[in-house]
């Protein structure tokens, strides 16, 4: 058995140095700098199950020879981090201290090996909810879902549908879904309604950008502040004494589940407005 500087480990035949099993034509969920991924080979990455159970999860990376594209569990992707070479097989990009890891999400991290930090760094992600516009405003985004986009509760489709056929194919022109709309006005904004405005929690979601931050000593008072504007349509409270209001629309969350359930569970709980009327159950 040998370990070469490339990271590959190696079994051979002491004899004939017959080559029995090698890491980087068996990869795991990590594809390091100098494996090269040939086009007519049966390669695949996979990710683990969780952050401490490498037994095989639920996503999988690898060359599609009718699509002829990089694919995760089907989905065409690009190329994040690697590249093809003489259209014989994929590479990294850089040659040196990287890798690019499957992860448990189905996100895919292409990384570096910072010696200063003496750890691996993020320099690039591909996701199916890579950013706040994917899915457009007042939608949900789940990286793990057959049909990524959904609309969040008490709203629907602009257009009529959010499947991820079209969710694909709006990717490949880049562009962006119109999003969502309310089901119900809020109380605020309709001067005939009766009941007032409550708020509905979600408690495994990626904070939406550009939300304002202000000093404030507890979770009542900061759905008080939003709850009397009427242009204040959530918010989420840290227990730092900070208090995020966002104002109008939203850009479309993202479901962080499998992160959570995997230890990173620094999220606070975000709260979006609804009629009173969403609330009522039959």
């Amino acid at each position: 058995m040998a370990l070469f500087d490339s990271g590959n480990l190696r079994l051979q035949n002491n004899s004939n140095h017959a080559i029995l099993w090698d890491s980087f034509g068996n990869p795991t969920d990590t594809i390091l700098a100098g494996n090269e991924m040939m086009l007519g080979s049966s390669w695949s990455i996979n990710s683990w199950t969780s952050a401490d159970d490498p037994s095989r999860g639920q996503f999988t990376l690898k060359y599609d020879a009718v699509l002829h594209r990089l694919t995760i569990n089907n989905r065409p992707i690009h190329r994040a981090g690697l590249e093809l070479h003489k259209k014989d097989y994929y590479i990294l990009l850089d040659d040196s201290n990287s890798r690019l890891v499957l992860e448990v999400s189905g996100d895919l991290n292409y990384q570096y090996w910072s010696e200063e930090n003496m750890r691996w760094v993020s320099v690039q992600s591909y996701s199916m909810c890579g950013n706040n516009i994917t899915c457009g405003v007042f939608s949900l985004c789940d990286p793990q879902a057959l049909d990524p986009c959904h609309c969040l509760k008490g709203f629907e489709p602009v257009d009529g549908s959010l499947r991820y056929d079209e969710f694909q194919q709006g990717k490949g022109k880049r562009r962006s879904y119109a999003g969502c709309l309310r089901k119900t006005e809020l109380f605020c904004q309709n001067i005939s309604s009766s009941s007032n405005d409550r708020f509905l929690q979600f408690d495994k979601v990626e904070l939406p950008p550009d939300g304002m931050r202000l000093k404030i000593d507890s979770t009542e008072r900061c759905e008080s502040t939003c709850l009397k504007n009427c242009s204040c349509i959530a918010y989420a409270y840290y227990f730092n004494s900070y208090c995020m209001l966002w104002y109008n629309n939203i850009l479309s969350l993202k479901n962080i589940s499998s992160d959570i359930e995997n230890g990173n569970n620094n999220h606070p709980s975000f709260y979006l407005r609804l009629a009173a009327s969403e609330f009522v159950t039959t």
